[in-house]
Order: C-alpha cells, then sequence, then structure tokens
C-alpha cells in the first residue's frame, strides 16, 4: 500500500498504518493524540506553517522531543533523526534537523 501524507503526524513525523493522524485522505483528522508528540491532531497541528513549526521547535526545545505516551513506550528501534525525516514535505521546517542536532549534542554532553 502508498502510504500518503495522513499517515503521518505533521508535528514529529510519526507513522501509524493502523489509525492514520489524518485519514488516508490526508485531510480528515481523527482528533486523537500523537503518542510521540502528544499534540491532538486536527486541533493542535492545523494553523499554517509558522504554526506547526512553532509546535514542532517548542516539543524539540522545551520539552527534549521526549516521547509523550505514558500508555505506550516508541518503537525499540526508534530514531528520531529519522522520523522528523518523515514529516511530510508541506509541513517541514526549515531548521527541523538543525534544531534536532543541537538537542542531541546537549543530551552527549
Amino acid at each position: 500500500m502508498d502510504y500518503g501524507k495522513g499517515f503521518y503526524c505533521r508535528i514529529c513525523g510519526y507513522f501509524d498504518k493502523e489509525e492514520p493522524p489524518w485519514g488516508e485522505d490526508g485531510e480528515t483528522p481523527n482528533h486523537e493524540m500523537c503518542v510521540c508528540c502528544g499534540i491532538e491532531f486536527g486541533l493542535e497541528d492545523i494553523g499554517g506553517l509558522e504554526h506547526i513549526i512553532s509546535i514542532r521547535e517548542h516539543w524539540l526545545t522545551k520539552m527534549k522531543g521526549k516521547w509523550q505516551s505514558s500508555f505506550f513506550g516508541p518503537p525499540e528501534d526508534w530514531d528520531l533523526e529519522q522520523q522528523l525525516k518523515q514529516i511530510p514535505k508541506e509541513f517541514q521546517g526549515p531548521d527541523d534537523l538543525k534544531i534536532y542536532a543541537q538537542l542531541k549534542a546537549k543530551k552527549s554532553r
């Protein structure tokens, strides 16, 4: 199956083939919470690119890009950098990976 942009979180790039955050059509939010970044689909990930980027920057800088679900842990092979690359192109920010690299550098100190 060809998974379209509706299967990825617009904030963190988390992929969910069971319950696509934005439906198979990429336009119908399911209003669930993202297990990774904690936003509600169709509420916090709308309002234009600047808003989406600011929510992502807040999650990466203030919340340290931490997995948000207390019920479901991250996959064993979770790689946040790879996940950020999955954000649909029209919702990517120019500095997403630079912010992640800064976060990673701080963690390694």
